[in-house]
């Protein structure tokens, strides 16, 4: 799975890095993704941290 942040969309809340920073950190105020692919074992808190974007920022690819 892959993980995308749309970077005109994150108002850099970092709720993301705080649920999974293994994959998004703080960089410049905003987010980014550092892990990608997202490892199988990984993927739920990853979903977690995508679910938790108060702006809908980030999404992901199954491929």
């Amino acid at each position: 799975m892959k993980m995308t942040i749309e970077e005109d969309l994150c108002i850099g809340c970092g709720s993301c890095a705080d649920i999974y920073p293994k994959v998004f950190k703080m960089v410049d105020g905003y987010a980014k993704v550092m892990l990608s692919p997202v490892p199988a074992e990984d993927q739920e808190a990853a979903l977690d941290a995508e679910r938790s974007c108060p702006v809908s920022a980030i999404s992901h690819n199954d491929t």
